[in-house]
């Protein structure tokens, strides 16, 4: 009785959460190197009183799994596996037969954002809009990258924990065994399958095969629509609202024309998404290599802005430049002119990459999406945005073909020239987020006159926004303009939340296939 009660006491989702850091801090420098924010979690189960209760000070702890695995759910495994990493192993008589993440949390623009969605919070159903009823048993299957999957049964979607990145063969299993699990769990038997646009993502294909053998509707949804869709749903907009404005920053996602996409501009609802606008693009030089190595930005837009020659001479004593004159660059030279191995891509991610590798915050080669981005905001000092007036690095909006283009051209002059005169890394980063939130708040105000939407809605979305400086410098100047903002905080801003919007894109889909059948079979009278 004792522990039921206690257990009865305990904050149900008790989400990790990250907290700026206070200096001096007396930890090693071994925890969350280079990070601005610590995570914090409370005990939440009656174990982890029982565990804790002689301690009087906080512990160190971290998941039971090896890097990019799922964590260790068996005995003998974790011996075997975290032999000469783990001193003690804490085992127990009883069968850990599901594994769910911790989620994680920051609080950023008033709100608690969930990062990651796991414990907690899943498997809870999530209402629907008003308008999205009588639906189809949907099955939509996520991303690469952050998948988590989504059904749709009884107009309820059922968003699964956070599952991984599925390149990794390991968690490729764990979401084959989750996914069956949960169909069985909720009794759920697809009638419709939602898949990203990519051709090359592993749920993808699977949702391919299950559409094929299942004989079902199959519906790929552009990356950025499921985005959109996913903030749209979570903020409870009806299905038949008009399109609203959105801005859709993230690493990349397929676009529409095949090309890769990651910074743009569009109108958007449930029903479609139209293309309005796009961060100028650069190449990723190695393809692949160049999420993985944010130096391979830098260059490109080297390249792109100020020309190679230009740079090695204008600014030889630069550690970038030093890095860069080690690197094959007529080679590079070469991929980029012929657009051999370096495919255009117009990523507000990999332009956050760039800048990370120019002031030498980016570690050659990263250990995880995002990190560049994270250490970049990381550099900023308290207090160090409100003295940013002048200086703030602007990307102008230009006329891009049929589009509004945002150009990072005119960043690096200025950017290469205060790192050159040995300008505090510090502010120099906070001079790229007040001069990208600004730029963004005049595209966003370009966009509204140029398409002259229905209403004062925006909707911001892609993992880009997890940056919490760039959200709040940005969100506040809409707010102040008279914009109703709308973003993720119960869902992620990442690929987390991506399989919620493509079940609602789907289900928009199946309700105006539905209203067509029967439209066609109602007699008319002439």
């Amino acid at each position: 009785p004792v522990y039921h009660r206690l257990f009865q006491q305990l904050p149900k989702e008790a989400p990790i959460v990250l907290l700026k850091r206070r200096e001096p801090l007396s930890l090693p420098d071994s925890v969350a190197p280079g990070m601005c924010r610590l995570g914090f979690m409370l005990p939440y189960t009656p174990l982890h009183h029982l565990l804790l209760r002689r301690w009087e000070r906080p512990i160190v702890l971290t998941s039971g799994n090896l890097t990019d695995a799922p964590q260790i759910t068996d005995e003998v495994e974790a011996i075997e596996a975290l032999d000469g990493i783990a001193d003690w192993i804490l085992s127990h008589d009883r069968t850990i037969v599901n594994r769910v993440d911790d989620s994680v949390a920051v609080v950023a623009a008033g709100e608690l954002r969930l990062l990651r969605r796991a414990r907690g919070y899943a498997p809870a159903p999530l209402s629907l809009p008003e308008g999205f009823s009588g639906l189809p048993q949907i099955l939509a299957l996520g991303s690469e990258l952050k998948n988590t999957f989504c059904l749709i049964k009884d107009d309820q979607a059922i968003l699964s924990q956070h599952m991984g990145d599925l390149a990794d063969v390991r968690v490729w299993e764990e979401y084959q065994i989750q996914l069956a699990r949960y169909r069985d769990l909720f009794a759920h038997e697809p009638e419709r399958i939602a898949i990203d646009a990519h051709p090359g993502y592993h749920a993808s294909q699977l949702g391919q095969k299950i559409s094929e053998e299942l004989g079902l509707p199959l519906d790929q949804i552009q990356h950025h629509h499921a985005h959109a869709a996913a903030v749209l749903g979570e903020r409870a907009i009806p299905i038949d609202h008009p399109l609203i404005l959105t801005v859709a920053l993230d690493g990349l996602g397929y676009g529409l024309d095949g090309a890769l996409w990651g910074g743009e501009l569009f109108l958007a609802n449930y029903h479609r998404c139209q293309r309005i606008g796009r961060l100028l693009p650069s190449a990723l030089l190695g393809g692949e290599q160049a999420m993985r190595e944010p130096w391979r930005n830098t260059l490109a837009q080297i390249f792109l802005s100020i020309g190679l020659k230009n740079f090695i001479e204008e600014f030889p004593d630069l550690a970038i430049t030093d890095w860069l004159k080690k690197q094959p660059l007529a080679v590079y030279e070469h991929m980029w002119r012929q657009g051999t191995r370096a495919p255009s891509c117009s990523s507000m991610g990999r332009l956050f990459d760039a800048v990370a590798a120019a002031c030498s915050l980016a570690p050659e080669r990263l250990s995880f999406e995002g990190q560049a981005a994270m250490l970049l905001e990381a550099a900023i000092a308290p207090g160090m945005i409100e003295k940013i007036d002048d200086g703030a690095y602007l990307l102008p909006v230009v006329t891009d073909g049929g589009l509004l283009g945002l150009d990072p051209r005119p960043l690096w002059q200025p950017l290469l020239s205060d790192l050159r005169r040995g300008l505090e890394l510090s502010e120099i980063s906070a001079r790229f987020h007040v001069g990208l939130a600004r730029s963004l708040y005049s595209w966003i105000e370009e966009g509204f006159q140029r398409a002259n939407p229905d209403s004062r809605k925006i909707v911001l979305c892609g993992g880009v926004f997890q940056n919490v400086t760039l959200l709040e410098l940005l969100q506040t100047q809409l707010q102040d303009s008279g914009f109703e903002v709308l973003a993720s905080a119960r869902l992620p801003a990442n690929d987390g939340g991506l399989s919620f919007g493509q079940a609602l894109v789907s289900a928009a889909r199946a309700l105006s296939d539905k209203r067509a059948q029967t439209e066609r079979r109602t007699p008319s009278c002439v």
